[in-house]
Protein backbone atom coordinates (compact mmCIF):
# COMPACT_ATOMS: atom_id res chain seq x y z
CA UNK A 1 0.00 0.00 0.00
CA UNK A 2 1.25 3.54 -0.71
CA UNK A 3 2.17 5.97 2.04
CA UNK A 4 -0.72 8.12 3.24
CA UNK A 5 -0.78 11.64 4.62
CA UNK A 6 -3.10 12.19 7.58
CA UNK A 7 -4.19 15.84 8.16
CA UNK A 8 -4.11 16.88 11.82
CA UNK A 9 -6.75 19.63 11.67
CA UNK A 10 -10.02 18.02 12.76
CA UNK A 11 -13.43 19.01 14.05
CA UNK A 12 -14.70 17.68 17.37
CA UNK A 13 -16.62 14.38 17.30
CA UNK A 14 -18.08 13.17 20.60
CA UNK A 15 -18.67 9.42 20.62
CA UNK A 16 -20.12 8.94 24.11
CA UNK A 17 -20.90 10.88 27.26
CA UNK A 18 -22.54 10.28 30.61
CA UNK A 19 -23.77 12.58 33.36
CA UNK A 20 -22.30 15.66 31.74
CA UNK A 21 -18.88 14.05 31.21
CA UNK A 22 -17.46 13.21 27.78
CA UNK A 23 -16.23 9.62 27.94
CA UNK A 24 -15.00 9.09 24.37
CA UNK A 25 -14.00 11.32 21.47
CA UNK A 26 -12.69 9.95 18.20
CA UNK A 27 -11.44 13.33 16.98
CA UNK A 28 -10.80 16.59 18.77
CA UNK A 29 -8.23 19.30 19.33
CA UNK A 30 -7.23 20.90 22.63
CA UNK A 31 -5.76 24.39 22.89
CA UNK A 32 -5.54 24.59 19.11
CA UNK A 33 -6.31 27.08 16.38
CA UNK A 34 -6.05 26.64 12.63
CA UNK A 35 -3.91 28.60 10.21
CA UNK A 36 -4.01 28.54 6.41
CA UNK A 37 -0.80 29.14 4.47
CA UNK A 38 -0.25 29.22 0.73
CA UNK A 39 2.38 27.03 -0.86
CA UNK A 40 3.47 25.83 -4.26
CA UNK A 41 0.84 23.08 -4.02
CA UNK A 42 -2.02 25.30 -2.86
CA UNK A 43 -3.39 26.23 0.55
CA UNK A 44 -2.19 24.10 3.45
CA UNK A 45 -3.92 23.88 6.85
CA UNK A 46 -1.84 23.85 10.04
CA UNK A 47 -2.77 23.68 13.69
CA UNK A 48 -0.91 25.71 16.28
CA UNK A 49 -1.23 26.64 19.93
CA UNK A 50 -4.12 28.87 20.93
CA UNK A 51 -3.33 32.50 21.85
CA UNK A 52 -1.55 32.78 25.16
CA UNK A 53 -3.38 34.03 28.23
CA UNK A 54 -1.86 36.84 30.21
CA UNK A 55 -3.44 37.14 33.64
CA UNK A 56 -3.34 40.84 34.40
CA UNK A 57 -5.04 40.83 37.78
CA UNK A 58 -5.75 38.18 40.38
CA UNK A 59 -8.83 39.59 42.08
CA UNK A 60 -8.22 37.47 45.19
CA UNK A 61 -5.13 39.58 45.91
CA UNK A 62 -7.38 42.60 46.48
CA UNK A 63 -10.98 41.51 47.11
CA UNK A 64 -12.76 38.45 48.45
CA UNK A 65 -15.45 38.43 45.76
CA UNK A 66 -15.23 35.69 43.10
CA UNK A 67 -18.18 36.38 40.78
CA UNK A 68 -17.13 38.11 37.59
CA UNK A 69 -20.22 39.52 35.83
CA UNK A 70 -19.25 42.14 33.23
CA UNK A 71 -16.49 44.35 31.87
CA UNK A 72 -16.45 47.33 29.49
CA UNK A 73 -14.10 50.00 28.18
CA UNK A 74 -15.60 53.52 28.23
CA UNK A 75 -13.73 55.99 25.97
CA UNK A 76 -15.26 58.97 27.77
CA UNK A 77 -13.10 58.28 30.82
CA UNK A 78 -10.44 56.18 29.07
CA UNK A 79 -11.10 53.49 31.66
CA UNK A 80 -12.16 49.86 31.99
CA UNK A 81 -15.06 48.97 34.30
CA UNK A 82 -15.70 45.58 35.89
CA UNK A 83 -18.58 44.09 37.87
CA UNK A 84 -17.67 41.48 40.48
CA UNK A 85 -20.65 40.28 42.55
CA UNK A 86 -22.15 43.48 44.01
CA UNK A 87 -19.36 45.96 43.25
CA UNK A 88 -18.36 48.04 40.23
CA UNK A 89 -14.65 48.75 39.81
CA UNK A 90 -12.78 51.16 37.55
CA UNK A 91 -9.43 50.26 36.04
CA UNK A 92 -8.47 47.70 38.67
CA UNK A 93 -9.79 46.14 41.83
CA UNK A 94 -8.09 48.93 43.73
CA UNK A 95 -10.68 51.54 42.70
CA UNK A 96 -14.37 51.10 43.62
CA UNK A 97 -17.13 53.02 41.85
CA UNK A 98 -20.01 51.78 43.99
CA UNK A 99 -22.17 48.90 45.15
CA UNK A 100 -25.18 47.30 43.45
CA UNK A 101 -27.28 44.28 44.44
CA UNK A 102 -25.37 41.03 44.89
CA UNK A 103 -25.56 38.53 42.03
CA UNK A 104 -23.74 36.12 39.75
CA UNK A 105 -25.57 36.38 36.39
CA UNK A 106 -24.09 38.41 33.56
CA UNK A 107 -24.71 42.16 33.47
CA UNK A 108 -24.43 44.41 30.43
CA UNK A 109 -22.85 47.83 29.95
CA UNK A 110 -24.26 50.23 27.35
CA UNK A 111 -23.60 53.87 26.45
CA UNK A 112 -26.65 56.15 26.34
CA UNK A 113 -26.14 59.88 25.84
CA UNK A 114 -23.40 61.03 28.20
CA UNK A 115 -23.83 58.15 30.64
CA UNK A 116 -22.54 54.61 30.99
CA UNK A 117 -25.48 52.34 31.82
CA UNK A 118 -25.32 48.98 33.60
CA UNK A 119 -28.25 46.59 33.23
CA UNK A 120 -28.56 43.86 35.90
CA UNK A 121 -31.26 41.38 34.77
CA UNK A 122 -30.82 39.10 37.78
CA UNK A 123 -31.98 41.87 40.13
CA UNK A 124 -34.19 43.75 37.64
CA UNK A 125 -32.16 46.92 38.07
CA UNK A 126 -30.49 49.57 35.96
CA UNK A 127 -27.68 51.88 37.01
CA UNK A 128 -25.92 54.87 35.47
CA UNK A 129 -22.35 56.08 35.85
CA UNK A 130 -21.35 59.60 34.87
CA UNK A 131 -17.89 60.70 33.82
CA UNK A 132 -17.20 61.88 37.34
CA UNK A 133 -17.72 58.37 38.72
CA UNK A 134 -21.12 58.83 40.37
CA UNK A 135 -23.22 55.65 40.44
CA UNK A 136 -26.99 56.18 40.40
CA UNK A 137 -29.83 53.68 40.33
CA UNK A 138 -32.55 54.20 37.69
CA UNK A 139 -35.72 54.82 39.72
CA UNK A 140 -38.23 56.01 37.11
CA UNK A 141 -41.60 54.42 37.91
CA UNK A 142 -41.97 53.28 34.27
CA UNK A 143 -38.65 51.44 34.23
CA UNK A 144 -39.44 47.73 33.54
CA UNK A 145 -40.23 45.86 36.76
CA UNK A 146 -38.71 42.67 35.36
CA UNK A 147 -35.81 42.50 32.93
CA UNK A 148 -34.72 39.59 30.80
CA UNK A 149 -31.19 39.49 29.42
CA UNK A 150 -29.32 41.92 27.27
CA UNK A 151 -30.32 45.41 26.22
CA UNK A 152 -29.66 47.50 23.14
CA UNK A 153 -29.20 51.09 22.05
CA UNK A 154 -30.71 52.14 18.72
CA UNK A 155 -30.91 55.74 17.49
CA UNK A 156 -30.43 57.10 21.01
CA UNK A 157 -33.06 54.92 22.72
CA UNK A 158 -32.26 52.21 25.29
CA UNK A 159 -34.33 49.06 24.66
CA UNK A 160 -35.01 46.32 27.23
CA UNK A 161 -37.23 43.25 27.14
CA UNK A 162 -39.03 41.79 30.15
CA UNK A 163 -39.87 38.22 31.07
CA UNK A 164 -43.27 38.51 29.35
CA UNK A 165 -41.74 39.51 26.02
CA UNK A 166 -42.63 43.21 26.20
CA UNK A 167 -40.03 45.56 24.73
CA UNK A 168 -39.67 48.91 26.49
CA UNK A 169 -37.54 51.87 25.51
CA UNK A 170 -36.26 54.95 27.29
CA UNK A 171 -36.73 58.53 26.24
CA UNK A 172 -34.32 59.81 23.61
CA UNK A 173 -30.71 59.96 24.88
CA UNK A 174 -31.85 59.55 28.48
CA UNK A 175 -31.63 56.14 30.14
CA UNK A 176 -33.09 57.53 33.36
CA UNK A 177 -36.43 58.62 31.82
CA UNK A 178 -39.12 56.17 30.69
CA UNK A 179 -42.57 56.98 29.30
CA UNK A 180 -45.49 54.68 30.09
CA UNK A 181 -46.66 54.27 26.48
CA UNK A 182 -43.23 53.43 25.05
CA UNK A 183 -43.55 49.66 24.70
CA UNK A 184 -44.47 46.97 22.18
CA UNK A 185 -45.00 43.24 22.68
CA UNK A 186 -43.11 40.50 20.89
CA UNK A 187 -46.25 38.41 20.61
CA UNK A 188 -46.01 36.03 17.66
CA UNK A 189 -45.50 33.27 20.21
CA UNK A 190 -46.63 33.26 23.87
CA UNK A 191 -43.09 32.39 24.96
CA UNK A 192 -42.01 35.41 26.99
CA UNK A 193 -38.70 37.20 26.63
CA UNK A 194 -35.14 35.96 27.12
CA UNK A 195 -32.85 38.55 25.54
CA UNK A 196 -32.88 41.84 23.66
CA UNK A 197 -30.07 42.88 21.31
CA UNK A 198 -29.27 45.06 18.33
CA UNK A 199 -28.80 43.44 14.92
CA UNK A 200 -27.68 45.99 12.33
CA UNK A 201 -30.32 48.75 12.51
CA UNK A 202 -32.91 46.49 14.13
CA UNK A 203 -33.88 45.34 17.60
CA UNK A 204 -34.00 41.55 17.90
CA UNK A 205 -36.27 40.07 20.55
CA UNK A 206 -35.39 36.54 21.62
CA UNK A 207 -37.93 34.44 23.46
CA UNK A 208 -37.96 30.88 24.70
CA UNK A 209 -39.58 29.74 21.46
CA UNK A 210 -39.11 32.46 18.84
CA UNK A 211 -36.97 35.27 17.45
CA UNK A 212 -38.52 38.49 16.11
CA UNK A 213 -37.15 41.71 14.60
CA UNK A 214 -38.21 45.34 15.00
CA UNK A 215 -37.20 48.52 13.19
CA UNK A 216 -37.38 52.23 14.05
CA UNK A 217 -40.58 53.43 12.40
CA UNK A 218 -40.40 56.87 14.02
CA UNK A 219 -43.83 56.51 15.60
CA UNK A 220 -44.73 59.78 17.41
CA UNK A 221 -46.83 58.01 20.05
CA UNK A 222 -46.08 54.76 21.85
CA UNK A 223 -43.10 52.63 20.88
CA UNK A 224 -40.95 54.08 18.11
CA UNK A 225 -40.41 50.57 16.68
CA UNK A 226 -42.60 48.30 14.56
CA UNK A 227 -42.36 44.57 14.01
CA UNK A 228 -40.97 43.25 10.74
CA UNK A 229 -43.49 40.85 9.24
CA UNK A 230 -41.09 39.20 6.78
CA UNK A 231 -38.44 37.85 9.16
CA UNK A 232 -39.21 35.43 11.99
CA UNK A 233 -37.67 32.25 13.42
CA UNK A 234 -39.27 29.44 15.35
CA UNK A 235 -36.11 28.84 17.38
CA UNK A 236 -36.07 29.53 21.08
CA UNK A 237 -33.38 30.98 23.35
CA UNK A 238 -33.80 29.32 26.76
CA UNK A 239 -31.04 30.94 28.79
CA UNK A 240 -30.07 34.62 28.90
CA UNK A 241 -26.42 34.04 29.85
CA UNK A 242 -25.86 31.87 26.76
CA UNK A 243 -25.70 34.69 24.19
CA UNK A 244 -22.74 36.63 22.85
CA UNK A 245 -22.87 39.67 20.60
CA UNK A 246 -19.87 40.15 18.34
CA UNK A 247 -20.74 43.35 16.52
CA UNK A 248 -23.75 42.52 14.37
CA UNK A 249 -23.17 38.78 14.73
CA UNK A 250 -25.14 37.18 17.57
CA UNK A 251 -24.19 33.72 18.82
CA UNK A 252 -26.69 31.92 21.05
CA UNK A 253 -27.59 28.62 22.65
CA UNK A 254 -30.89 27.74 20.99
CA UNK A 255 -33.70 25.23 21.02
CA UNK A 256 -35.68 23.92 18.06
CA UNK A 257 -39.40 23.25 18.20
CA UNK A 258 -38.51 19.54 18.42
CA UNK A 259 -36.64 20.10 21.67
CA UNK A 260 -33.07 19.78 20.33
CA UNK A 261 -30.43 22.21 21.59
CA UNK A 262 -27.37 23.59 19.84
CA UNK A 263 -25.27 26.68 19.23
CA UNK A 264 -26.48 29.08 16.54
CA UNK A 265 -25.23 32.15 14.74
CA UNK A 266 -27.50 35.02 13.65
CA UNK A 267 -25.79 36.84 10.77
CA UNK A 268 -27.37 39.07 8.13
CA UNK A 269 -30.84 38.15 9.48
CA UNK A 270 -30.09 34.48 8.72
CA UNK A 271 -29.65 31.76 11.35
CA UNK A 272 -27.36 28.75 11.06
CA UNK A 273 -26.43 26.07 13.55
CA UNK A 274 -22.68 25.99 14.17
CA UNK A 275 -22.50 23.02 16.56
CA UNK A 276 -22.19 19.72 14.73
CA UNK A 277 -24.55 16.79 15.35
CA UNK A 278 -22.54 15.05 18.06
CA UNK A 279 -21.83 18.29 19.93
CA UNK A 280 -25.50 19.29 19.70
CA UNK A 281 -26.55 15.91 21.08
CA UNK A 282 -24.15 16.35 23.99
CA UNK A 283 -25.45 19.87 24.71
CA UNK A 284 -29.06 18.66 24.59
CA UNK A 285 -28.33 15.92 27.10
CA UNK A 286 -26.32 18.00 29.58
CA UNK A 287 -28.72 20.96 29.56
CA UNK A 288 -32.06 19.13 29.50
CA UNK A 289 -31.20 16.21 31.79
CA UNK A 290 -27.96 16.85 33.69
CA UNK A 291 -28.55 20.44 34.90
CA UNK A 292 -25.51 21.94 33.25
CA UNK A 293 -25.75 25.57 32.19
CA UNK A 294 -24.13 26.98 29.04
CA UNK A 295 -22.33 30.31 29.32
CA UNK A 296 -21.45 32.07 26.05
CA UNK A 297 -18.93 34.83 25.65
CA UNK A 298 -16.15 35.56 23.22
CA UNK A 299 -13.05 37.55 22.41
CA UNK A 300 -10.76 38.62 19.60
CA UNK A 301 -7.18 37.40 19.26
CA UNK A 302 -4.73 37.02 16.39
CA UNK A 303 -6.98 38.88 13.99
CA UNK A 304 -10.07 36.74 14.41
CA UNK A 305 -13.05 36.23 16.70
CA UNK A 306 -13.54 33.26 19.00
CA UNK A 307 -16.75 32.13 20.67
CA UNK A 308 -16.35 30.66 24.16
CA UNK A 309 -18.90 28.19 25.55
CA UNK A 310 -18.35 27.15 29.16
CA UNK A 311 -20.54 24.45 30.71
CA UNK A 312 -20.99 24.84 34.43
CA UNK A 313 -23.06 23.68 37.37
CA UNK A 314 -24.23 25.54 40.50
CA UNK A 315 -25.42 28.83 38.99
CA UNK A 316 -24.79 30.69 42.26
CA UNK A 317 -21.08 29.95 42.05
CA UNK A 318 -20.37 29.00 38.41
CA UNK A 319 -18.23 25.90 38.73
CA UNK A 320 -16.93 25.30 35.19
CA UNK A 321 -16.73 21.85 33.69
CA UNK A 322 -15.58 22.39 30.08
CA UNK A 323 -14.70 25.36 27.90
CA UNK A 324 -15.35 24.82 24.19
CA UNK A 325 -14.11 27.44 21.73
CA UNK A 326 -15.41 28.06 18.22
CA UNK A 327 -13.00 29.60 15.72
CA UNK A 328 -15.05 31.88 13.46
CA UNK A 329 -12.41 31.67 10.72
CA UNK A 330 -12.12 27.89 10.46
CA UNK A 331 -15.65 27.08 11.79
CA UNK A 332 -14.17 24.38 14.01
CA UNK A 333 -14.64 23.72 17.74
CA UNK A 334 -11.88 22.74 20.12
CA UNK A 335 -11.44 22.41 23.88
CA UNK A 336 -9.41 25.08 25.68
CA UNK A 337 -7.93 24.89 29.14
CA UNK A 338 -4.99 26.20 31.11
CA UNK A 339 -2.81 24.79 33.85
CA UNK A 340 -2.00 28.17 35.41
CA UNK A 341 -1.92 27.70 39.17
CA UNK A 342 -2.86 31.36 39.69
CA UNK A 343 -6.30 30.77 38.16
CA UNK A 344 -7.44 29.01 41.31
CA UNK A 345 -10.94 27.64 41.61
CA UNK A 346 -11.62 27.34 37.87
CA UNK A 347 -11.13 24.76 35.16
CA UNK A 348 -11.24 25.45 31.48
CA UNK A 349 -11.12 29.15 30.62
CA UNK A 350 -14.52 30.45 31.81
CA UNK A 351 -14.68 33.87 30.14
CA UNK A 352 -17.75 35.73 31.41
CA UNK A 353 -17.35 38.91 29.39
CA UNK A 354 -14.91 40.72 27.15
CA UNK A 355 -14.45 44.45 26.76
CA UNK A 356 -16.44 46.09 24.01
CA UNK A 357 -16.45 49.79 23.28
CA UNK A 358 -17.23 52.39 20.66
CA UNK A 359 -13.51 52.84 19.96
CA UNK A 360 -10.74 50.43 19.05
CA UNK A 361 -8.83 49.17 22.09
CA UNK A 362 -6.93 46.07 23.11
CA UNK A 363 -9.34 43.62 24.72
CA UNK A 364 -9.58 42.48 28.31
CA UNK A 365 -11.74 39.71 29.78
CA UNK A 366 -13.18 38.83 33.15
CA UNK A 367 -13.41 35.20 34.29
CA UNK A 368 -16.03 33.55 36.47
CA UNK A 369 -13.79 33.94 39.53
CA UNK A 370 -13.26 37.65 38.83
CA UNK A 371 -9.70 37.37 37.52
CA UNK A 372 -8.80 39.65 34.60
CA UNK A 373 -7.00 38.37 31.49
CA UNK A 374 -5.88 39.36 28.04
CA UNK A 375 -4.72 37.23 25.13
CA UNK A 376 -1.22 38.03 23.96
CA UNK A 377 -0.60 38.81 20.32
CA UNK A 378 2.88 37.29 20.34
CA UNK A 379 3.53 33.67 19.36
CA UNK A 380 4.69 32.67 22.80
CA UNK A 381 3.19 29.28 23.74
CA UNK A 382 2.98 29.99 27.46
CA UNK A 383 0.25 31.42 29.65
CA UNK A 384 1.68 34.08 31.93
CA UNK A 385 0.99 35.76 35.23
CA UNK A 386 2.98 38.77 34.17
CA UNK A 387 0.66 41.76 34.19
CA UNK A 388 3.11 44.46 35.13
CA UNK A 389 5.58 43.88 32.29
CA UNK A 390 2.80 43.36 29.77
CA UNK A 391 0.67 46.40 30.59
CA UNK A 392 3.65 48.71 30.64
CA UNK A 393 4.00 47.99 26.92
CA UNK A 394 0.39 49.02 26.22
CA UNK A 395 0.95 52.76 26.56
CA UNK A 396 -1.91 53.59 24.20
CA UNK A 397 -4.37 51.60 26.27
CA UNK A 398 -3.57 51.28 29.97
CA UNK A 399 -2.72 54.25 32.13
CA UNK A 400 0.14 53.93 34.58
CA UNK A 401 -2.14 53.94 37.62
CA UNK A 402 -3.80 50.74 36.39
CA UNK A 403 -0.60 48.70 36.65
CA UNK A 404 -0.61 46.44 39.67
CA UNK A 405 2.60 45.01 41.21
CA UNK A 406 1.80 41.31 41.40
CA UNK A 407 5.14 40.03 42.56
CA UNK A 408 7.08 37.26 40.84
CA UNK A 409 6.16 36.54 37.23
CA UNK A 410 5.26 32.98 36.34
CA UNK A 411 4.30 31.05 33.24
CA UNK A 412 2.68 27.77 32.24
CA UNK A 413 3.19 25.91 28.98
CA UNK A 414 0.19 25.47 26.69
CA UNK A 415 -0.50 21.80 26.04
CA UNK A 416 -1.54 21.28 22.41
CA UNK A 417 -3.34 18.01 21.60
CA UNK A 418 -4.89 16.71 18.42
CA UNK A 419 -6.61 13.36 18.05
CA UNK A 420 -7.46 11.90 14.64
CA UNK A 421 -9.63 8.80 14.76
CA UNK A 422 -11.51 6.16 12.78
CA UNK A 423 -8.61 5.79 10.35
CA UNK A 424 -9.02 2.69 8.19
CA UNK A 425 -7.37 3.91 4.96
CA UNK A 426 -10.36 2.90 2.91
CA UNK A 427 -10.44 -0.76 3.86
CA UNK A 428 -11.26 -2.80 6.95
CA UNK A 429 -8.51 -5.29 6.14
CA UNK A 430 -5.36 -5.53 8.25
CA UNK A 431 -2.77 -2.81 7.63
CA UNK A 432 0.81 -2.70 8.89
CA UNK A 433 2.18 0.74 9.77
CA UNK A 434 5.91 0.43 9.32
CA UNK A 435 6.75 4.16 9.72
CA UNK A 436 5.36 7.47 10.94
CA UNK A 437 6.77 10.92 10.17
CA UNK A 438 5.67 14.30 11.48
CA UNK A 439 4.95 16.98 8.84
CA UNK A 440 5.15 20.57 10.04
CA UNK A 441 7.48 23.15 11.54
CA UNK A 442 10.75 22.09 13.06
CA UNK A 443 11.99 23.82 16.20
CA UNK A 444 15.26 25.62 16.87
CA UNK A 445 15.97 23.81 20.12
CA UNK A 446 15.19 20.22 21.04
CA UNK A 447 11.44 19.86 21.72
CA UNK A 448 9.44 16.69 22.34
CA UNK A 449 6.34 15.64 20.42
CA UNK A 450 4.52 12.70 22.03
CA UNK A 451 2.74 10.23 19.74
CA UNK A 452 0.29 7.59 20.93
CA UNK A 453 -2.31 5.46 19.20
CA UNK A 454 -5.30 3.24 19.93
CA UNK A 455 -6.73 0.41 17.88
CA UNK A 456 -9.74 -0.09 20.16
CA UNK A 457 -11.98 2.49 21.82
CA UNK A 458 -10.29 5.97 21.71
CA UNK A 459 -9.84 5.59 25.47
CA UNK A 460 -7.10 2.98 25.87
CA UNK A 461 -3.87 4.07 24.20
CA UNK A 462 -0.59 2.23 23.93
CA UNK A 463 2.77 3.38 25.24
CA UNK A 464 3.90 6.88 24.35
CA UNK A 465 6.45 7.32 21.58
CA UNK A 466 8.39 10.55 21.11
CA UNK A 467 9.92 12.59 18.32
CA UNK A 468 12.48 15.39 18.60
CA UNK A 469 11.02 18.30 16.61
CA UNK A 470 14.39 19.94 16.08
CA UNK A 471 15.30 17.27 13.52
CA UNK A 472 13.69 15.02 10.96
CA UNK A 473 12.84 11.68 12.57
CA UNK A 474 10.58 8.72 11.93
CA UNK A 475 8.94 6.18 14.21
CA UNK A 476 8.96 2.57 13.05
CA UNK A 477 7.34 -0.76 13.92
CA UNK A 478 3.86 0.65 14.64
CA UNK A 479 2.00 -2.65 14.39
CA UNK A 480 -1.08 -4.00 12.71
CA UNK A 481 -4.56 -2.47 12.77
CA UNK A 482 -7.96 -2.39 11.11
CA UNK A 483 -9.01 1.03 12.42
CA UNK A 484 -6.72 3.34 14.33
CA UNK A 485 -6.77 6.61 16.29
CA UNK A 486 -3.63 8.74 16.55
CA UNK A 487 -3.07 11.35 19.24
CA UNK A 488 -0.27 13.93 19.33
CA UNK A 489 0.66 16.05 22.35
CA UNK A 490 3.09 18.94 22.60
CA UNK A 491 3.93 21.23 25.53
CA UNK A 492 7.16 22.77 24.32
CA UNK A 493 8.53 26.27 24.70
CA UNK A 494 8.47 27.08 20.97
CA UNK A 495 5.42 27.80 18.82
CA UNK A 496 4.88 25.05 16.26
CA UNK A 497 2.60 24.56 13.29
CA UNK A 498 1.62 20.94 12.67
CA UNK A 499 0.14 19.89 9.36
CA UNK A 500 0.00 16.10 9.04
CA UNK A 501 1.35 12.68 9.79
CA UNK A 502 2.82 10.67 6.94
CA UNK A 503 2.20 6.96 7.51
CA UNK A 504 4.10 4.25 5.67
CA UNK A 505 1.77 1.28 5.13
CA UNK A 506 1.91 -2.23 3.89
CA UNK A 507 -0.68 -4.97 3.89
CA UNK A 508 -4.34 -4.67 3.11
CA UNK A 509 -4.99 -8.27 3.99
CA UNK A 510 -8.09 -9.99 5.38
Amino acid sequence: MPDVRLPLAVDMIIDSFSGGTITSMSTYMKNAVLEKHSSDTGDRIFITQRPSINMIEDCSDTVAKVKGRATYYWPTTNAIYMVNDDTIYKGSYGTTIGTITSGVDKCKFLEVGSLLVLIDPQNNEGWTINSGGTLTKITDAQFPSTIAGGGAVLDGYLFLIDDDGIIYHSDLDDATAWTAANFIEAEREPDGGTYCARHYDHIVAMGKGSIEFFYNAGNPVGAVINRRQDVYYNIGVPYQDAIWEDGDDIYFFGRTARGDYGVYLLRNFQIQRISNDTFSSFLTEVYAQNSFYPLLSGFAARGRSFLSLTLHTTPAAISPNYTFVYDSTSNIWSIWETSMSELSGVSGIPVIDWTTSTSSRFGQGILSNGDLITFKGSFDPTDTFNAQDYLENQDDYIAVDYIQPFGTDSSSAITLITRVGHIDNGTNKHKFAHSLEYIGDYTDASQTLTVRYSDTDHITFGSDRTLDLSKRQKLSRLGKYNRRTYELEYSGTEQIRMEALEIGLSGGYV
